[in-house]
């Protein structure tokens, strides 16, 4: 009589097949949701023997197995390093030895290819930019680039929450300001967006209610683990490039990343997690809000031990990573030229730079304050502009967002 077959999940994101229904667990399907099953399973070559095939009652041989060991160990070595993978391994007894067979693999979390625009000069910079909810990397990417404004300098007033204002003159967009500057709009997995009635539609994690991005919050969980790994890769994969390019341990002073509505809620929550800590120049953070807001805040305000910056960013990176089931953070995990670009020692702050619109309905200015208030008590240098304005961006908040881009990029040809 054949063994039960076990099903091993090989990442975090959930089985793709489902063992819930009783007709599988009739059949002795099991859900195990322990990596660490399948890591000692690994542990003998002798053990693992591979093949494509899940719905097979038996395999004809060890050998016809073994013949797909290289090429399937490979996959599976890539597929347990991209989080954002899901496989699905099941494994039995057969003839005494331990089989494991490839199931299914399939992303439950499948990004898009990201839409590049490539730099009209000498590649110097790099600029990562989220979407907001619903969108995807091509229309956000049209839309901004393609938004004209006037490049003048814009002095900012002696408050730190200020209107800009402008007069108009030539004008520029982003990419004619920046020739130097490589631009990349990634597109958020398709997943069901309870705000949307549960419409299958790119996002970064799920939204209960627009009205309340509190309500429901737990929810957005999932995809916000699922984008923090593959945004952190995409960000760590540009600075190698630019790391070739100004010298290993400079390349991050050239990279930016931000986004606009819920892109601007994934990049905020990602710096807070500390997965790219010292990878990112500079943030800007257009339209948003600070997902968990309430509960990071808490963690940085409940203990009277946490005296300085470094004490409420650690804080607050520990909750959001344990939200997320990251592993913590521990310096001896960190290389040397990590640790230069993070600033240890020379009191380093991540740069941030939050525009809001005053009349925006959809996403109130309170809730960009509160964010901006949050990054500041974590240590994060924040500067604020406000502008009459919705839901959207205008001339003048472009032309804001072409000046701190520049200031940005300037600061990190003079280190």
């Amino acid at each position: 009589m054949n063994a039960p077959l076990h099903i091993v999940e090989a990442g975090a994101i959930g089985p793709l097949l489902s063992v819930r229904d009783s007709k599988r667990r009739s059949e002795g399907y099991v859900n195990i949701l322990d990596r660490n099953i399948l890591d000692r399973q690994l542990e003998s070559p002798d053990s693992a023997l591979f093949t494509f095939s899940l719905a097979v009652d038996q395999l004809g041989s060890h050998q016809d197995a073994k013949t797909e060991v290289q090429h399937l160990l490979i996959f599976l070595i890539l597929c347990r390093a991209n989080r954002n993978i899901n496989c699905i391994f099941a494994c039995r007894m057969f003839s005494q030895k331990r089989v494991i067979v490839l199931g299914a693999h399939e992303s439950m979390a499948s990004y898009p290819s990201p839409t590049i625009i490539n730099p009209t000069s000498t590649h110097k910079a790099t600029i990562i930019l989220l979407h907001g909810t619903a969108g995807n990397g091509v229309e956000f990417s049209s839309s901004l680039l393609n938004s004209s404004f006037s490049p003048i300098s814009l002095e900012p007033t002696p408050t730190s929450l200020h209107i800009q204002s402008s007069q108009p003159s030539q004008h520029a967009t982003l990419s004619t300001l920046l020739p130097s500057t490589k631009f990349i709009f990634p597109t958020g997995s398709p997943r069901p967006v309870t705000a949307l009635g549960g419409t299958l539609t790119n996002a970064w994690f799920n939204i209960h209610n627009f009205s309340d991005r509190t309500h429901g919050e737990e929810d957005s969980i999932p995809g916000l683990q699922e984008s923090t790994h593959y945004l952190s890769q995409l960000i760590k994969s540009e600075l190698t490039i630019l790391d070739e390019i100004h010298g290993k341990g400079n390349g991050w002073h050239h990279l930016i990343v931000g986004g606009f509505s819920q892109g601007a809620a994934m990049s905020c929550f990602l710096l807070i997690s500390g997965e790219v800590e010292g990878y990112v120049g500079g943030w800007w953070l257009g339209s948003g809000w600070m997902p968990f807001r309430r509960q990071i805040e808490e963690s940085i305000t409940s203990s009277p031990h946490l005296h300085s910056d470094k004490d409420r960013t650690d804080a607050a990176s520990a909750y959001v990573r344990a939200l997320l089931h990251l592993q913590p953070l521990r310096k001896s995990d960190r290389s040397r030229d990590e640790m230069r670009r993070a600033g240890e020692g020379n009191g380093r702050k991540e740069r941030v730079y939050i525009q809001h619109g005053r009349q925006d309905r959809k996403m109130l200015l309170e809730w960009g304050l509160q964010m901006g208030d949050v990054l500041r008590m974590i240590g994060c240098e924040v500067a604020m502009d406000v502008y009459e304005m919705g839901h959207w961006w205008c001339e003048e908040s472009l032309a804001g967002l072409g000046r701190w881009i520049e200031d940005i990029l300037e600061g990190g040809e003079q280190e």
